[in-house]
């Protein structure tokens, strides 16, 4: 059994990791230390890809997750990821990495991914009666585009139409 002093070292370690981990790179070494966090955060199942939020490199992926949640009553609740053109430039700083986690989820090819989602969903989307009416299925539609490089032409906005691509797909709870 660990001692209090050592659960204390443990959890500053961790919370030290993460948030060297969480901010861009600004010295060397903070980038030194965030290198040597790497493998830590991987094993941990922690790493939350690049900050990608400051030029030269900012994001441009842009994605929405969509849902058509049925119940047996034949009740459907539409349920979107937020759509980050209409938050303010504070509330995007601060939501971030929900941005990526939306980005990841929508561009992700493992299947699974779709399973633990579509479990989620079921527990956080509840009948509009509130009542204990059963969950038939969920469609998830990931819809996702790389905004391309801006050229002479007139360039889109970012979270404007783009060329979207789409993939569908369903969940049904175990019985």
């Amino acid at each position: 059994m660990l001692s209090t002093k050592n659960k204390n070292i443990f959890i500053f370690l961790i919370i030290f990791i993460l948030v060297i981990d969480a901010f861009p790179s600004f010295s060397k070494p903070q980038a030194f230390f965030k290198r040597g966090s790497k493998p830590i955060i991987n094993a941990l199942g922690l790493w939350q890809g690049p900050w990608r939020l400051f030029a030269p490199h900012v994001d441009k992926d842009n994605s929405r997750i969509l849902a058509d949640i049925y119940f047996v009553d034949g009740e459907i609740i539409h349920w979107e990821s937020p759509d980050w053109s209409s938050l303010s430039p504070l509330d995007k700083f601060i939501k971030f990495r929900h941005m990526e986690y939306y980005d990841s989820l929508a561009f992700s090819i493992k299947p699974q991914i779709w399973d633990d989602f579509g479990l989620y969903l079921s527990t956080q989307i509840k009948h509009p009666t509130n009542k204990d009416i059963q969950l038939e299925k969920i469609d998830i539609i990931a819809t996702y585009a790389t905004i391309p490089e801006p050229t002479n032409k007139v360039y889109k906005r970012p979270y404007l139409i783009y060329d979207y691509d789409s993939e569908v797909h369903s969940w049904k709870p175990e019985k």
